[in-house]
């Protein structure tokens, strides 16, 4: 139970790090867009 709970918090935290931090190099950035 506690592994799966960490696996999906490290999975939400690797998310939100990765959309906070450089959207622009992770697809396209869909609340943030950058303007060109």
């Amino acid at each position: 139970m506690l592994e799966e709970r960490q696996r999906r918090e490290a999975r939400n935290m690797t998310a939100e790090s990765v959309c906070n931090i450089k959207p622009s190099e992770n697809k396209t950035p869909i609340q943030q867009p950058i303007p060109r």
